[in-house]
């Protein structure tokens, strides 16, 4: 029995307990020692074989990198484009072309012996020179208003011409072409004409237009 209040007992160790003793402290030192900085430094080990294997590719671009060497491939393969041909300015010279693709009405000619186009209409086209209608002498109507025309004397060369319109263009007479014998309407409206002239000789002609033209009638005593 323990006196109350005296030295504690020794423990005797059996053999048993120095042996449990011994395998723990083998079981400790054999455990790996682990701590942060290993961790890390053997994640930077991982990676640094990782770099240097594409250190070791020069061949591959990055996604950044392809995008901007396909613009700048796309930019350079693209042709300039050429310039636009400047139109030529047109002279008012009217050609054979132009009046085969205004021709129309295709009928009988006033001889009865062949079929041809019996009218034209060329307005609005810039002309100032139509003396290429001289060879269309089966005309009946004529329609060149809207124009820059300043002579006629083509019309000499119709004598079937039965309507003809030459408004708005820049003549400073009219008739000054040998009368068709069949001329039934004519307009000359919108023209710079000064003065009239005799009609005697246009038999045939039932309306004479021509509005907005201030002139002085020569008056014979």
């Amino acid at each position: 029995m323990q006196q109350p209040g005296g030295p504690s007992p020794t423990k005797t160790l059996t053999w048993r307990d120095m042996g449990d003793q011994a395998s723990r402290q083998r079981s400790w030192m054999a455990a790996p020692f682990v701590t942060f900085s290993s961790l890390l430094l053997g994640r930077q080990e991982d990676e640094l074989p990782r770099e240097a294997e594409e250190a070791e590719r020069p061949g591959l671009l990055s996604e950044e990198e392809e995008e901007e060497e396909g613009e700048e491939e796309s930019t350079e393969s693209e042709p300039e484009p050429e310039p636009e041909p400047m139109e030529e300015e047109f002279d008012g010279v009217l050609d054979e072309d132009t009046v085969a693709g205004a021709l129309h009405n295709l009928g009988r000619s006033a001889p009865g012996t062949q079929h041809v186009y019996l009218n034209l209409s060329l307005t609005d086209r810039l002309l100032s020179d139509v003396n290429v209608l001289s060879k269309y002498v089966h005309l009946e109507k004529l329609d060149l208003s809207h124009n820059r025309i300043t002579d006629l004397s083509c019309v000499s060369h119709m004598p079937y011409l039965l309507d003809l319109d030459v408004s708005h263009n820049e003549l400073t007479t009219y008739f000054d072409f040998k009368p068709p014998k069949n001329l039934q309407v004519a307009n000359f409206s919108y023209n710079e004409i000064p003065a009239m002239r005799d009609l005697s000789a246009y038999q045939s002609l039932k309306k004479l237009i021509l509005d907005s033209i201030l002139f002085v009638v020569e008056r014979r005593f």
